[in-house]
């Protein structure tokens, strides 16, 4: 529920923003592709860090959000069949021997070890999206795929929202969170996002 409103209010703002500008028609043929990242890079990974991020501390999420580049690395060697290089390849082994030695203290058979596990999937996911989103949808523009993606990720979202709704209304506080994730953290956060992906390449944008 939470990743379903904060998603829909990103999606108004950038959706306003393409009709103001007169761009809604670039979506026309291309929404198959735009659900594929929407639930890669939004749906899903957003999910699965709000699930993490309610047993392991927000700092610690953060740092297992940050291997994104090191999974980029990797899917783009094994699935793309880029090539990694020495110093790549000697980076990326070095970067997850570091994320090993971060979590195995906190590794149980607890939920602790869920969210975890959960963190990395999503940050996967997050490398895999930046690695499709070119060859799925090249000329697109950064507001289009953003506001695309996004609102092929409320339609995802909607029914496990539903189903999972809270049981409470939530407080002034909780919706204050959700909007100044919805504007910073997605809306402008993801135009940006996808206008270093589009200049910048996959590499350059999940580093």
């Amino acid at each position: 529920a939470l990743v379903e409103v904060r998603v829909a209010i990103a999606a108004a703002l950038l959706l306003g923003w393409l009709a103001a500008r007169g761009e809604l028609g670039a979506f026309r043929g291309r929404w198959r592709n735009l659900a594929i990242i929407g639930a890669l890079n939004t749906a899903v990974p957003f999910s699965l860090f709000a699930y993490a991020t309610r047993t392991v501390p927000a700092g610690f999420a953060a740092v297992l959000n940050a291997t994104v580049p090191l999974w980029g690395a990797l899917i783009g060697r094994i699935v793309f069949g880029e090539k990694l290089g020495i110093d790549r390849g000697v980076g990326v082994f070095v970067g997850f021997i570091g994320v090993v030695i971060l979590v195995a203290p906190k590794l149980s058979l607890g939920g602790e070890t869920l969210a975890i596990v959960a963190a990395l999937a999503a940050s996967s996911m997050y490398a895999l999206s930046a690695h499709l989103t070119r060859r799925m949808l090249p000329g697109m523009s950064s507001l289009a795929i953003s506001g695309g993606s996004l609102l092929a990720s409320v339609a995802l979202l909607a029914i496990p929202a539903l189903i999972w709704r809270p049981v409470a209304m939530p407080g002034a506080a909780a919706w204050g969170s959700v909007v100044a994730l919805a504007v910073g953290g997605t809306a402008l956060g993801y135009v940006l996002y996808f206008r270093l992906l589009e200049h910048a390449g996959p590499t350059s944008a999940m580093a």
